[in-house]
């Protein structure tokens, strides 16, 4: 008859001379984190994406959203009321990114994770795009001018801190399937 220890895989055997099992290794992640991320970016999106400057002296701020819907919101800081202008699509895309991979980071197993993934890079994607973009139109304003504008786009910590967030979704994502694929 067994003895109820030898069933248990955390059990140290009497004997010196038999092998003495490990405890499995724990994901440095919980089923928590992806909604917890996606969750912060959407977040994010309401920070400062953008501070716009006219040498070196700031003259607005553009948030994740302002750029996402081309809505421009009253701060209060001015009577005009707020512009509407074109929406940026990379902005956009990655919004959507951040609130599809919110409500599928709930989906259990493989598919959670490749949701994760996918949404993950995929919104670092758009932000890297949004970068891209902001950068070339701002050029080709200056260029198109006479003489240099001044006008300077500094990306703000919302925009850092929701690229960082999605590239950590993104490799959690690899992670959790590597895992599952072992």
């Amino acid at each position: 008859m067994q003895d109820q220890n030898s069933q248990d895989p955390f059990h140290i055997p009497s004997d010196p001379q038999a092998p003495v099992t490990d405890p499995p290794q724990k994901a440095i992640y919980h089923k928590g984190v992806a909604p917890g991320m996606f969750g912060l970016i959407i977040v994010c999106f309401f920070m400062t994406f953008m501070v716009i400057k006219c040498g070196d002296v700031p003259v607005g701020n553009i948030s994740g959203i302002e750029a996402a819907t081309g809505l421009r919101f009253d701060d209060g800081s001015s009577s005009a009321p707020g512009e509407n202008k074109k929406p940026n699509i990379f902005a956009l895309l990655a919004l959507l990114a951040a609130v599809t991979g919110f409500g599928l980071a709930f989906l259990k197993a493989r598919k959670g994770s490749i949701s994760q993934l996918v949404c993950g890079f995929s919104g670092a994607l758009m932000l890297v795009l949004l970068f891209i973009s902001v950068r070339y139109d701002v050029k080709r304003l200056s260029d198109a001018s006479d003489g240099y504008m001044g006008i300077v786009i500094q990306f703000a910590t919302g925009y850092w801190l929701a690229l960082l967030l999605f590239i950590a979704a993104g490799v959690i994502g690899v992670l959790k399937l590597r895992e599952q694929r072992q």
